[in-house]
């Protein structure tokens, strides 16, 4: 299902929703995070329209766009960055500033079928990818799963992880 969003033609060409390496009939997406803030698009063939959604921490004042070294021409409609008349093969590389940042994420847990708040764990990102857990488990990540224990909130069940964080 995700697969299938990431891509998303339109009639002028195509949208790009998600920024993971990807293929598909319409372009090759490649992700360089998190250990660069770049990201590529390699439309298959011309296209008229290509739409690429700016997540939260590209910070679009410092976003710069090139094709063969040179800087590219691009627009911004809403929270995406339109790019006009690519060609086929052409590769258009996104550069951003790549920092890290926090956030605090909510663990669940279900009883019963019915999802009940367990605690807070602290994230450090970088991109969109988790580089470690800052409180709770953090010696050993592992242990959101493993936590056991033989009182009712728990279960001795393995926690489940919600909200940002999708393992």
């Amino acid at each position: 299902m995700v697969a299938e969003k990431m891509i998303h033609p339109t009639i002028q060409g195509f949208d790009v929703n998600f920024h993971y390496s990807f293929e598909n009939e319409y372009a090759e997406l490649i992700s360089y995070e998190p250990f660069e803030g770049k990201f590529v698009v390699i439309p298959k063939k011309c296209t008229q329209k290509i739409r690429v959604r700016i997540p939260e921490y590209w910070e679009k004042t410092k976003l710069q766009i090139f094709s063969e070294g040179a800087e590219i021409l691009f627009k911004i409609e809403g929270n995406y960055v339109v790019i006009q008349n690519a060609e086929a093969g052409q590769e258009i590389q996104f550069k951003y500033p790549l920092e890290s940042y926090i956030t605090e994420e909510n663990v669940y847990r279900n009883i019963n079928s019915i999802p009940c708040f367990q605690f807070k764990v602290r994230v450090e990102w970088k991109g969109n990818t988790v580089i470690r857990l800052l409180d709770h488990c953090s010696e050993n990540p592992k242990m959101i799963y493993k936590h056991v224990s033989n009182d009712y909130i728990y279960g001795g069940k393995p926690l489940k992880v919600s909200g940002h964080i999708n393992w």
